[in-house]
């Protein structure tokens, strides 16, 4: 199977996050408290089952477990 390329835009003002050179989503910072400007840590998993993310991600499915990804890179510019 093909790999997928996911992209997550950092700015000062927003985050946008692309798959495949698509913007799916983005956070404008006048929708969240802040943006962090921080070194922060890239976690990359499977799914997150935080309520908040399911207007964008989609509910998660217990009932479609066992799932599994695989990440074949992973590339962080500044």
């Amino acid at each position: 199977k093909a790999y997928h390329r996911y992209a997550i835009n950092w700015q000062p003002c927003y985050v946008a996050w692309e798959v495949d050179g698509k913007e799916v989503y983005r956070t404008p910072l006048s929708e969240t408290k802040r943006i962090p400007s921080d070194p922060e840590t890239l976690v990359m998993d499977l799914w997150s089952n935080a309520p908040v993310l399911d207007s964008w991600m989609g509910t998660f499915a217990e009932s479609e477990l066992p799932a599994s990804a695989f990440f074949k890179n992973a590339t962080i510019r500044q």
